[in-house]
């Protein structure tokens, strides 16, 4: 390939560590007193018993949880059916359709006494029945009522 000459390869020779690089010694464990190993004893009995309840106390809380989210699931469920079925139905009538009929008011009564100069014992009483006063219309419901006869007029 090419004529100049190359660098000779590093050799594989084994690389020794620096001792900078060295892991340090390793320390033996010093053994451990009775009182020591009771002490951790009650220490690991106590832990157990702690994590024991948090994971109990846990477990209620989830269960509560999961309790309170499928209520309100099942009353949500039941609302949105509930007002489904009330816009899927028509009203129910109770009464077949029928105009209502409005509540007539009483005619207008003037009560007319006469006094007769004779006798002031005796007193007439006339009952007169006044006719109502219709109301009048204003000049656009009369253009309107004209146009309603003018439109459905018969042929």
């Amino acid at each position: 390939m090419s004529d100049t000459p190359t660098e000779p390869l590093p050799s594989t020779e084994a690389i020794e560590p620096s001792t900078e690089d060295a892991a340090p010694p390793v320390k033996t464990k010093a053994p451990r007193t009775d009182a020591q190993k009771a002490a951790l004893d009650r220490a690991r009995e106590k832990a157990m018993a702690v994590r024991a309840q948090n994971a109990s106390l846990k477990r209620k809380e989830q269960e509560v949880e999961r309790a309170l989210a499928q209520k309100a699931k099942e009353e949500r469920a039941a609302r949105v059916e509930a007002e489904y079925e009330a816009l899927s139905k028509p009203p129910i009538e109770a009464e077949p359709m029928s105009p209502l009929k409005k509540k007539r008011k009483p005619a207008r009564k003037v009560v007319v006494t006469e006094v007769s100069s004779a006798s002031e014992s005796e007193a007439s009483e006339v009952e007169v029945v006044l006719p109502r006063a219709r109301k009048k219309q204003s000049p656009e419901e009369a253009q309107y009522q004209k146009s309603m006869l003018k439109m459905f007029e018969p042929w």
